[in-house]
Order: structure tokens, then C-alpha cells, then sequence
């Protein structure tokens, strides 16, 4: 029989003596005859075992039972067909078998699969941790069962242990599953309340404790630090004692915690550790007390606090590990490491200013020479140089002058040491992409151009054979970005060189990052930019074609681009532009914002479409419908309204009364509604427009009459400024507008204004 999990999970059980602790076991195979049997015959559950259960089992421990199929246990050891359905068989007696009712073979067969599964646990399987507890719930309902019938011996030989519950908790700590903190938490509180209830047998230990610590101290979940301290002093309060191994943990999960106080905390405990048990190395090489793991674990604390004093605390931690390396007894038991250094040099990146980035690329040089020299038995890993590479960038991202050049030298100082043999680390696709990225966030002349160059080199390396080169599609996206954000024409023609070999080695279907759509969105952003909406158009329903999912934006860019545009077709094409979008709502792809419909007034107005004022409220209204209809980000604001008002105000040359009048009423309509909004004000655009709507009235009195209220009210608010000046002087007779604007003669002096009109003039007084 093959080996499942490293031992036989299926002995056969022979020559059971009067101990049944001490089971000879012959590996050659498991007879599940007897147990299958069982099975096939029906028997009725006794009452006792089926209110012993209900008592027994309680709720957590049941959700954690019936939470997965036991079958599904088969994914992760199905390395043996048939041990594996014995397992399944074995686990279906177990079920099938009242409380009360397993013989003392199966108990034992039980405990020795608690076992197996226990030492089996891994990050694959979760599934053999929760049916390592679900065996011991079993085990525990056994015994109750035993202890309510009086049954002295059964009682004796399956009370559970201590070792029973460390099985549970030594799976749940190999498992790393997301849940194996809280399961292993649960199982020691289980066992700390079975020993208050007078259950000697289940004390927790030592080993108890420990093993929950460490799993406290793998996951970085909120909290873990304080649940982690606390256990360790209940564990003293206990009598158990700490060993080297309890206060590693805890130092562990205080200092993988987040905020500025882990570190100090984290610190304080080890150096109390320290001198409890002092490192010495045992005969066969291993280290025996603290070791240099935990200073690591501290050291990167440090470096993560981003404390102003982080780099200072940090180099006085590896000084502080350092010497006690150099303690009688202790001799090369604690010498820093790799991760103590990449620690150190990470603590001075994060500050991500730069003196502190020059000390951390210094430091990283040192090790370099040092190793060079043969004076250090290792140099700086790869995550050493792209830690200092990473500052650079973050510092480019900030338009610091020279920071992509810095990151690019450390490349290409990295890229030559190891192509002359001198280091065993050559730089990878992630080293690559970081100085790419640095080059194409900055502000540097030809920064586009250097991250292109770098992306070809990469290309190169893959086309060469290199697979583990091939450029990601955030690659491609972040040149092309780079390009766009120039907003050149040949700029955006490379662009699309880079669009089509990103789709040529990736594909036409999107990644979880959205990298190709996002691409896409850049060119149309690019081309909208440079005036050319019909390129940027393509992109857009090349998007729509392909399920790319444009957002308002997208839309909103191109009709923006088609109102700055001569182009004699530019209206027309707005208005597919808009049908294309209003398609895209009806399908439930999208949901529009006030902006796009803002923009699209605007594009009507740009060109005089027949009945602007009559379609301007229209899309007014659409907007309102949408809005009552649960779409939030569509509600007009005062930037709607006046594009509707200054649609109004161009129809101001039309021959037509009756489409004059028509467009008068709506301005009046427009305004008022406007007024009776909380959220929104009138502005100076607000009261312009107004007044350019008064040649839509045919009576000149009642222009006179219309521009004297309307210039009045916008001086009570204080929106008067030079663009209220203009539009009054070019609606408004002349002798009006001088005696509205106080100014008899010659030119317009806003400083002679009352300083209420404006609150731009009460900014500057």
C-alpha cells in the first residue's frame, strides 16, 4: 500500500493486548470487511446518544463539523484510490454509529487517523483540520456517553487528553487556513474550561499554548497582538511556564501588527526575551533560545512603522543583535542575515525622502563591496535592490528631478555584476517593471521614451526564451499612459504599436486589473486631448464591441472633443456619440453621469440644432427621470443648468418669434427651478446667460426692464465680476449698462464698484 501523507493512514490493527495504548501495527494494508458491514445492517439510535450529542457538540464546533462535505477531504490526500475510500468509509461508520456504540478498535483506529491527519496538515488541507475536530468532538461524545452510563472502563480508556486537543491545534497551525486562528482559540478555550469543570487530563500544556501562539503570529489580522499577549500571560497565570519558543510568537504577532507602537512593543518584549534565553547553538548546528528570526521579525517592524526614528531604532536593533552575537556562549549563534539587512535597508526607503533613500542604496552598495570582497557570505538579494528601486520610483511619482535616473543605475549596475558573474542575482521582470514605471510616471524629458526603451529590452528577453521576462499588460498600460500624458501625435501613434503587441501576446480578453480597457480608455483620453474625436471615437466602440465597459467619462471626453471641433460633422457624430450611450443605459452597462449630459447640451448648443431650447430641456428632464429613478450621480447641478441656459441664449438670432419666445420661457423656467434648489446656487455663469436671453423678448422695454432686475439680483449675491461686465455691455444698450455699472464715461473700473456686488472684489480688499 502507498504511503498517504508520508505513513499508512489505514494499519491494520492486530494483536491488541489487555493496554490498548500499545497497538502492534502491521503496514500492510487496512480490512474495512467488519466496519462495511456495520453499514449494511439498520439500527435505531438509542435516546441517550442523540441528546448526549445535542449536549455535547455545541454550536461552533457544529457549524466548523457541517461545514464541509466530508468527501471533500479527498481533494487534498487522494493520493491512494483505495485508502482513500477506506477513509471515507471509516469516516461514514463513524457517522453512522450512535454515540456510545464504537468499539474500543475504532477508537483506536480514530485516534491514530486524528494523528495522521494532524501531521498532515497543511495549506492545502483545511479539510483535514476540521475533520481532525470533528474526531474529537466524537472522541469527547464517547466519553461523556461513557461517563452518563456508568461505564468506569470504557471511561478509562477513552478519556481524552491533552495530546488529544494538541492534535486539533498542532493541524490548525500547519493548515494556515484563514479560519485557524479562531479554531485553534476555540479549542484551547474548550480545553481551559474542560480543566476548570475538573477534567485533569486536558490541561493545556506547554505545547498548547505554543501552538496557538504560533498561529496568532501568522496572520496579520487586527487584533492578534493583544490576543496573543493576553494568552501569554494566562499561560503564567496557569503555572506553564514560557519557553524561547512562547515569547517568539508573541513578539511575532505584536510586531506584524500595523501602526507606529507595534515596533517599540515588539522590541521591548524581545529584548526581555533575550535575556531569558540567550542564543547558544546545540551540537547539531540548530540555535537554542532566541533567535535571529525574531530580531528579523522586529527589524521589519521597524521598517514598516515609517517612524521619523524608524532607520535610527533599526540600525541600534542590529547592533544590539550584533553583540550578543558576540556574548560568551553565544558565539555565531545569532549573526545577522540577509532579511536582517534587507530589514535595515527597507526601515531607510520607507522614510521616502531623499537623504534617506541615498542611505538605503548606500547601505545596499556596502554589502555589495563587502561581499565582493569575501568579507560577507552573502550580498544583497533581489529584494534588497528593488526595495531601493521602489523608493526611487515612489519619489518619481512626486516629480523629484533625478530619481528615475537613480533607480535606472541601480539596474543597470545590478544587470552588469551579474552578467560579469561577480553576483548570483540578475534582475527580474518585477526589478524591470519598477525602473520602467519610474521613467513613466515622471516629469523628466523623454521619460516615455527611456520606459519604452526598457519594456523592448524585456520584450527581448522574452522573445528570447526567457519566459519568466514576459512583459505583464500594466507594462504595456503604463508606456502607453506615459505617451498620452504628452499628448503628441506621434506620441499616440506608438501607443497604438503598443496596444496592438500587448493584444498580440496577451490577448483581447481583459485581466482582473482591467489593463486593456484601460489602455483603450488612454488613447481615447490621448486623442480626445488632441483634437481628433473621430480616432478617439474608434476606441470608444471598439470598447463597447469588445465588453470593455466605458464609463461616463469615456463618452463625456469624446463629446467634449467633438464640441471644441471645426469638423463640419462634429454635431451629427456628438449625437451618435450620445445614441451610442443612451444604448449602453438601456443594456444595464452603464450608468450615466450629470457631466456626459451636461456635455451633450453643450455639443447641441456648439451646433444650433433646430429646437436647441426645446431639446436642452429635454435632456433637462431625461436627467430628472433618471434621477427619481435611483441613479444618484446623474442629478443636474448648476453647471447643467447653465449649459441650458446658454442654449437658450443662442437662440437669441433666430427669425422665428414664436421659437424665440418659446426659448425665453424656458431660460425663465430654467432659472427659476434652479433658485428652488438647496444643493445648488446660482453663479456668475448663472446671471451671464440670464442676461444674454434678453433679445429674445421682441419688446424693448421689457429687455430694459428683464436686464435691470437681473443685473440687480446678481448684485445682491455678489457674482459680479468682468464676465457679468461683458455679457451686460453686449446685451444691453449702452446708456443702461452705464448707469447700471456706475460708469457715466470711459472705461469700466471694477474697483469704483460697491465692494457688496462682488465677493471677488471682497477677497481682494
Amino acid at each position: 500500500m502507498r504511503l498517504i501523507f508520508g505513513i499508512v493512514l489505514f494499519p491494520y490493527i492486530a494483536n491488541i493486548g489487555e493496554n490498548h495504548h500499545h497497538v502492534s501495527i502491521i503496514c500492510h494494508g487496512f480490512s474495512m470487511t467488519s466496519h462495511m458491514g456495520r453499514l449494511a445492517t439498520a439500527r435505531t439510535p438509542l435516546t441517550s446518544p442523540a441528546w448526549m450529542v445535542a449536549s455535547t457538540t455545541d454550536a461552533v464546533s457544529q457549524q466548523l463539523i457541517d461545514d464541509k462535505d466530508d468527501s471533500n477531504v479527498l481533494q487534498d490526500i487522494e493520493e491512494d484510490e483505495i485508502s482513500a475510500d477506506a477513509l471515507l468509509a471509516f469516516v461514514d461508520v463513524v457517522d453512522n454509529t450512535p454515540v456510545g456504540e464504537l468499539t474500543e478498535d475504532e477508537v483506536i483506529i480514530l485516534r491514530n487517523i486524528m494523528e495522521e491527519l494532524s501531521l498532515s496538515a497543511s495549506t492545502k488541507s483545511a479539510e483535514a483540520c476540521r475533520m481532525v475536530h470533528k474526531m474529537l468532538e466524537r472522541l469527547m461524545n464517547e466519553y461523556k456517553y461513557a461517563i452518563v452510563q456508568e461505564d468506569e472502563d470504557r471511561a478509562a480508556f477513552i478519556h481524552p487528553t491533552t495530546a488529544d486537543f494538541n492534535l486539533a491545534l498542532t493541524a490548525w497551525e500547519a493548515s494556515r487556513a484563514k479560519e485557524a486562528a479562531k479554531n485553534a482559540m476555540y479549542i484551547l478555550s474548550k480545553m481551559q474550561g474542560l480543566f476548570s469543570d475538573g477534567m485533569e487530563a486536558v490541561k493545556p500544556d506547554l505545547a498548547s499554548y505554543n501552538s496557538v501562539l504560533k498561529t496568532l503570529s501568522i496572520f496579520r489580522e487586527r487584533g492578534n497582538d493583544n490576543r496573543a499577549y493576553s494568552l501569554f500571560e494566562q499561560m503564567q497565570e496557569a503555572g506553564v511556564a514560557p519557553d524561547a519558543n512562547s515569547y517568539s510568537n508573541v513578539i511575532a504577532a505584536i510586531a506584524k501588527q500595523k501602526g507606529n507602537g507595534a515596533a517599540p512593543r515588539a522590541e521591548s518584549l524581545l529584548l526581555k526575551a533575550v535575556s531569558l534565553f540567550p542564543p547558544h547553538l546545540k551540537p547539531d548546528g540548530s540555535v537554542d533560545g532566541i533567535g535571529v528570526e525574531c530580531f528579523n521579525v522586529v527589524l521589519t517592524a521597524w521598517a514598516k512603522s515609517k517612524s521619523d526614528n524608524s532607520p535610527e531604532r533599526a540600525e541600534k536593533l542590529l547592533a544590539k543583535l550584533d553583540d550578543v552575537n558576540s556574548q560568551p556562549g553565544s558565539e555565531g549563534a545569532l549573526k545577522p542575515n540577509i532579511f536582517s539587512f534587507t530589514a535595515l535597508v527597507d526601515a531607510y526607503a520607507q522614510q521616502n525622502d531623499w537623504t534617506s533613500i541615498s542611505q538605503a542604496e548606500r547601505i545596499v552598495m556596502r554589502m555589495t563591496d563587502h561581499y565582493l570582497s569575501g568579507s560577507l557570505d552573502f550580498g544583497p538579494d533581489l529584494l534588497c535592490w528593488t526595495i531601493v528601486m521602489s523608493a526611487w520610483k515612489r519619489l518619481a511619482s512626486k516629480g523629484n528631478r533625478n530619481a528615475p535616473e537613480r533607480a535606472g543605475d541601480l539596474l543597470d549596475r545590478m544587470e552588469k555584476w551579474s552578467n560579469d558573474g561577480k553576483l548570483n542575482t540578475k534582475p527580474d521582470n518585477v526589478a524591470y517593471f519598477t525602473v520602467l514605471t519610474s521613467w513613466a510616471i515622471s516629469k523628466e524629458d523623454g521619460a516615455a521614451e527611456k520606459a519604452d526603451a526598457i519594456l523592448e529590452k524585456v520584450l527581448k528577453f522574452y522573445m528570447a526564451g526567457d519566459l519568466s521576462m514576459k512583459p505583464s499588460p500594466k507594462s504595456f498600460r503604463v508606456v502607453i499612459d506615459a505617451y498620452v500624458k504628452k499628448a503628441l501625435p506621434q506620441g499616440l501613434k506608438r501607443s497604438e504599436a503598443l496596444l496592438a503587441r500587448m493584444e498580440e501576446l496577451h490577448g483581447k480578453v481583459d485581466n482582473e486589473h482591467n489593463d486593456l480597457a484601460d489602455s483603450y480608455k488612454s488613447l481615447l483620453f490621448g486623442y480626445s486631448r488632441v483634437g481628433n474625436p473621430t480616432k478617439a471615437e474608434s476606441f470608444l466602440r471598439a470598447m463597447v464591441d469588445n465588453r470593455m465597459e466605458p464609463d461616463s467619462f469615456c463618452f463625456d471626453k469624446i463629446l467634449e472633443s467633438y464640441t471644441q471641433s471645426d469638423e463640419p460633422n462634429a454635431v451629427p457624430r456628438a449625437c451618435g456619440i450620445f445614441e451610442l450611450m443612451e444604448q449602453c443605459r438601456t443594456a444595464g452597462d452603464l450608468k450615466p453621469n450629470e457631466r456626459v449630459y451636461t456635455s451633450f447640451i453643450r455639443a447641441l448648443t456648439k451646433g444650433k440644432v433646430k429646437n436647441l431650447a426645446k431639446k436642452s430641456r429635454i435632456v433637462l428632464d431625461r436627467m430628472h427621470d433618471l434621477y427619481r429613478a435611483g441613479n444618484k450621480g446623474i442629478e443636474p447641478t448648476v453647471f447643467t443648468y447653465n449649459a441650458v441656459l446658454n442654449a437658450c441664449a443662442a437662440c437669441s438670432d433666430l427669425e422665428s418669434v414664436e421659437e424665440r419666445t418659446q426659448a425665453f420661457e424656458a431660460a425663465l423656467v430654467t432659472f427659476n427651478e434652479l433658485r428652488k434648489i438647496p444643493k445648488e446656487r446660482c453663479d456668475h455663469v448663472t446671471f451671464g446667460n440670464l442676461m444674454r436671453c434678453a433679445p429674445l423678448m421682441q419688446d424693448e422695454t421689457k429687455q430694459i426692464a428683464f436686464l435691470t432686475a437681473t443685473f440687480r439680483q446678481c448684485c445682491q449675491e455678489g457674482w459680479v465680476n468682468s464676465y457679468i461686465v461683458r455679457d451686460l455691455q453686449n446685451s444691453a444698450p449702452e446708456s443702461l449698462w452705464r448707469d447700471l455699472l456706475l460708469t457715466p464715461s470711459g472705461i469700466v473700473d471694477m474697483e469704483n464698484f460697491p465692494m457688496e456686488w462682488s465677493k471677488s472684489l471682497q477677497r481682494r480688499k
